[in-house]
């Protein structure tokens, strides 16, 4: 194994990553010139590193092989760390190449549906290489190619993504909750689904919460008004919606308020910020 990594990664590195990792081989052997005499080098071409720009790559293989005999965890994370930002980087320059070809004056209708496509299926296919930073440019891309396919009348669904992550979902819910609330039943759940990228089955389900306990929330409402009819009503329906929660056997949601509130349309809001 260690043979292959040394052959396939060796050249990957730069050099102040070669110089950054041998720095710490040096520390965990305690000496350098035995750390010098495993790597199979002399000294003075460490001496070198501090004026030349680049390392032989006999020399990487010498010393990336002997990182991940003396360092394997340190190194093995390092070289995930490495690989999985240059994966990325790749990544972000290809969905950026099918975004421009797709985007341009060039491109057919035809042509512009084949990228389209693919650059929507391409992102879906490498999510787990998307961080929190190119998430919203894809996402951009994504929305422009919409909005051109709707002026060209070409058609262009994206497929909802399959992954979000629990940082981008708890910013997405209050607009969720507020948009459902807002437009149904004018809009069906579809178009709010494709609107947050999300599968159509999961704002449905999201959806029909919301109404049953709107709908339980309204029917003891006179009672609540009565009960505290100066109160802190936020604090109170927090309290209400646990217990409703509770009655139905269902993992209680703590809302931070102000939290629910009813507007002068008799529509009730949501805003969730927090779970436990």
């Amino acid at each position: 194994m260690s043979s292959v990594l040394v052959e396939k990664y060796s050249h990957m590195l730069t050099m102040r990553d070669f110089v950054n990792l041998y720095k710490k081989l040096e520390e965990r052997i305690g000496n350098r010139t035995l750390t010098a005499r495993k790597c199979g080098i002399e000294r003075k071409t460490i001496y070198g590193w501090d004026t030349t720009k680049e390392i032989r790559l006999r020399t990487r293989e010498r010393i990336l092989s002997v990182l991940l005999e003396e360092l394997t965890e340190e190194t093995l994370d390092f070289l995930t760390k490495r690989s999985v930002e240059s994966s990325a980087d790749v990544l972000r320059t290809y969905l950026s190449s099918l975004y421009e070809k797709a985007m341009s004056e060039e491109a057919n209708n035809q042509e512009f549906s084949r990228l389209a496509l693919k650059l929507d299926q391409t992102s879906r296919h490498y999510e787990g290489l998307i961080d929190e930073n190119l998430q919203p440019e894809i996402d951009s891309m994504i929305q422009y190619a919409v909005v051109h396919a709707r002026e060209i009348g070409v058609p262009f669904a994206p497929q909802p993504r399959e992954m979000v992550r629990l940082t981008e979902f708890s910013h997405l819910i209050p607009d969720l909750v507020r948009t459902i609330s807002a437009s149904a039943p004018l809009f069906p759940t579809s178009e709010i689904a494709n609107i947050f990228n999300l599968p159509v089955d999961f704002v449905d389900k999201f959806a029909a919460v919301l109404h049953d306990n709107y709908t339980a929330i309204r029917a003891i409402e006179p009672a609540l008004a009565t009960a505290h009819p100066l109160g802190n009503k936020s604090a109170t329906m927090a309290t209400l919606t646990q217990n409703i929660f509770q009655q139905e056997q269902k993992q209680p949601v703590w809302l931070s308020g102000p939290s629910i509130w009813e507007s002068g349309s008799n529509e009730v809001f949501v805003e969730a910020r927090g779970a436990t």
